[in-house]
């Protein structure tokens, strides 16, 4: 959990006053991700007949590649989709300071 007290600054008078923190939507940003798990995805798939070019190194090489973006991909999916549909973004279902801002 973030400290609200990080977002917050102090004015001469002793108020405080909430900083403005300038990051993508947490919405945005997820989208993104799940866009470049597809991308490496795609790279996975397009990799799949390297056996028939290549031999020695450089196949083993290209295991490594597919393997590495193949459990990447997996990951920023299945984190991704998670977050959106259980709504772990700013307005989404578990944003606490929309709680906080309508209670008011």
């Amino acid at each position: 959990m973030i400290d609200e007290s990080e977002n917050k600054d102090t004015n001469i008078d002793g108020s405080e006053v909430k900083k403005k923190v300038n990051y993508l939507p947490t919405k945005f940003s997820l989208t993104i991700r799940l866009m470049v798990a597809a991308y490496l995805a795609y790279i996975v798939y397009s990799l799949k007949d390297v056996q028939e070019k290549y031999t020695g190194n450089e196949l083993i090489f290209f295991i490594i590649a597919i393997a590495a973006f193949g459990v990447i991909a997996v990951f920023l999916l299945i984190h991704s989709i998670r977050a959106l549909i259980t709504g772990r973004y700013v307005g989404g279902a578990m944003d606490e300071s929309t709680e906080d801002e309508t209670s008011d």
